[in-house]
């Protein structure tokens, strides 16, 4: 039997063009995502992707196909809001998207006092970078969600909640090579970096087009500790949370560099047009009541490993 997961897997790939970006998309792997392709497929009898060295790519029949399955996946999506919508606030499934830790976020303490006001909801909380949450949002696959950086989708607000400082991570061992200002420098060491949807990796690109640099972004991983761990073993560099550094027990071997300090805003999104409804509102409430007014970036602490220079980004 046809299922819409499977369908959702192919309308991903083919829009995406590729397993791994259409898994980040879903919040799945990619030998899941591989899977969902091949049964449907096979349930078809039907040749939906070319396989190439640059990518995936729909044959015809996969063309024709994939307006069919946007179809479905809009009349089931429009039954689902519906019904949400008739049991909401009392019941229903809210989903939730998360692009760092629950505690890091404080989304631990917010679903609990979601739940509390709301007894009989049910969550659905699907972890990604910032702009892979912010693309479910907007396509409405998810109902609101966390994000760090800037948000390029006018369907789409955001309620400001705190500011993430960030730092460029060196090993400890590379620490002579670094020890001036220069920007330069940055390029001789390959970079580690967890998405092109992340923020962290739009920061980068930043700093790329501000101090021309020609960075060598070698490394893609799934995760912020894949990425500390390479560069504590001396693999690359990389940008990361401060805190997250910090509280790593790899902290030991690696450092910040002392030049560079950025304040990542983090914000609680979701689509304009649903900004009146009562999960909404109740959400955005209560994360306000859980991370306080916003305040304007701080200085790291004076115990901190990072200088308390600050340069732009």
């Amino acid at each position: 039997m046809m299922e819409l997961y499977q369908l959702r897997s192919f309308v991903a790939v083919a829009e995406e063009g590729h397993l791994t970006r259409a898994s980040e998309r879903l919040f799945s792997s990619q030998p899941t995502v591989s899977s969902h392709i091949k049964a449907l497929e096979e349930q078809l009898g039907l040749r939906l992707f070319d396989r190439t060295a640059r990518g995936m790519q729909l044959t015809e029949d996969g063309q024709v196909m994939l307006d069919h399955a946007r179809a479905i996946l809009k009349s089931a999506d429009g039954m689902t809001r519906k019904a949400s919508a008739i049991k909401a606030p009392e019941g229903g499934l809210f989903r939730l998207g998360i692009n760092n830790a629950l505690d890091f976020l404080r989304a631990d303490q917010v679903v609990a006092h979601m739940v509390d006001r709301y007894p009989r909801l049910k969550f659905q909380i699907d972890q990604g970078s910032s702009g892979a949450v912010l693309a479910a949002i907007a396509r409405g696959d998810l109902d609101a969600g966390f994000y760090e950086g800037e948000n390029e989708y006018e369907e789409i607000e955001g309620t400001l909640l705190s500011h993430v400082p960030i730092g460029i991570v060196i090993p400890k061992q590379w620490s002579s090579e670094f020890q001036e200002a220069d920007w330069g420098r940055l390029q001789s060491r390959p970079w580690v970096f967890v998405s092109t949807l992340c923020s962290y990796y739009r920061l980068i690109e930043r700093l790329e087009r501000q101090h021309q640099l020609q960075l060598d972004k070698r490394f893609e991983v799934s995760e912020d500790q894949a990425s500390l761990s390479l560069v504590a073993r001396c693999v690359a560099l990389s940008v990361l949370s401060i805190r997250h550094v910090e509280e790593s027990p790899l902290r030991d071997r690696v450092e910040l560099w002392p030049h560079f300090r950025h304040a990542m805003p983090l914000h609680i999104a979701y689509r304009r047009d649903r900004a009146d409804e009562t999960l909404i509102r109740s959400l955005v409430s209560i994360c306000q009541e859980v991370w306080g007014q916003p305040q304007a970036p701080l200085k790291v602490q004076s115990n901190s490993l990072i200088d308390h220079q600050r340069l732009s980004a």
